[in-house]
C-alpha cells in the first residue's frame, strides 16, 4: 500500500556543514592544577614548604643583623677599655702626686674587671678579638702629651684630663652597646661597668 506524506510535515533541517565554526564544541575545562591528583597535591604542599623556608631565612638574617650590630658594639667596648687601661697604668706608674696615682689605679682595676667580663660575654658568643679590634681606641700621641706635659710640670694634670676623656668615650660606647644588645645578662654587666665609669668620674670633680 502506497502511503503519501503530508507535504505540511516539517522535514527535518539537513546537517549545516559550517557548525563546527559557529557553535564548536567547547572541551571541559581543567582544573589548573589538576584537581585532586597527587601531583597537583604535591606541588601546593612544596610550595608551602619553599615559602616558610623563604620567611625563615629572612627572619634569621634579621636576627643575625641585630646580634651582629650588638657583637660589634661590644668590641668598641672592649677597645675602648683597652685603651683606658693603657693609659691609667701609665698615671699609676708615673703620676706625681698621690691622688692622680691613686686615681689612674682605681680606673685601671675597675676597668680591668669590666672589660675581663665583656671578655666573657664575647667569648661565649664564639667571637675572637684580633690584635687590630683591640686597639681600634688606641691613641698613638698619647705618650708624646705626656712627656710634653711632664717637662712644663703639668704631668698630673694632663693625666687625669687623659683619663677624664677616655671614660667619656668609654661611657658612650657602653651606652650605645647596651641599646644594641636585648640579653639581660649582657645588659646587666653593661650597666654595672656604666656605673663603674660613672663613679670615676665623679670622683675627679
Amino acid at each position: 500500500m502506497l502511503m503519501v506524506m503530508d507535504p505540511m510535515q516539517q522535514q527535518p533541517a539537513p546537517p549545516n556543514p559550517y557548525g563546527f565554526i559557529v557553535n564548536p564544541e567547547q572541551p571541559p575545562k581543567r582544573p589548573l592544577l589538576g584537581g585532586n591528583s597527587v601531583k597537583s597535591r604535591a606541588l601546593v604542599f612544596g610550595g608551602g614548604i619553599l615559602l616558610l623556608i623563604i620567611i625563615a631565612v629572612i627572619v634569621m638574617s634579621i636576627f643575625s643583623s641585630i646580634g651582629s650590630a650588638g657583637t660589634n658594639q661590644l668590641k668598641t667596648v672592649y677597645a675602648e677599655q683597652q685603651e683606658l687601661i693603657r693609659i691609667a697604668e701609665l698615671g699609676a706608674n708615673n703620676a706625681l702626686s698621690t691622688d692622680t696615682r691613686g686615681f689612674a689605679a682605681t680606673t685601671l682595676l675597675s676597668t680591668r674587671t669590666s672589660q675581663q667580663q665583656v671578655q666573657s660575654i664575647l667569648s661565649s658568643r664564639r667571637v675572637k678579638l684580633t690584635p687590630e679590634e683591640i686597639n681600634a681606641k688606641q691613641n698613638p700621641n698619647v705618650e708624646e702629651i705626656l712627656t710634653g706635659a711632664s717637662a712644663n710640670n703639668r704631668y698630673d694634670e694632663t693625666m687625669v684630663e687623659l683619663l677624664n676623656e677616655r671614660i667619656t668615650n668609654y661611657n658612650q660606647a657602653l651606652r650605645a652597646a647596651y641599646d644594641s644588645n636585648d640579653g639581660q645578662q649582657t645588659r646587666n654587666t653593661l650597666n654595672e661597668a656604666f656605673a663603674s665609669a660613672s663613679t670615676l668620674v665623679n670622683t675627679t670633680e
